[in-house]
């Protein structure tokens, strides 16, 4: 047995909850086809998700992005 002690890490910076806030958008259906939402709660939720990034990102003037690499990331 062993005892580890890890100090705290500070997980994102003011930038990058900025930016994951701000600039990206969540939708369930940018996932795999066996990931993907099932019946018709979901299926009516499928709007919902694009209207709210485009309504937010209007409303905070940002352009939205997608990320392809860890690097595109704010420190």
């Amino acid at each position: 047995m062993a005892v580890l002690h890890l100090s705290a890490q500070g997980a994102y910076s003011d930038a990058r909850r900025r930016y994951a806030d701000d600039v990206l958008s969540f939708s369930p259906w940018h996932a795999l086809e066996v990931h993907r939402p099932l019946g018709p709660i979901m299926r009516s939720r499928r709007a919902a998700y694009p209207a709210s990034s485009d309504f937010r990102h209007r409303f905070n003037g940002i352009e939205p992005q997608e990320p392809s690499d860890i690097k595109e990331l704010p420190a």
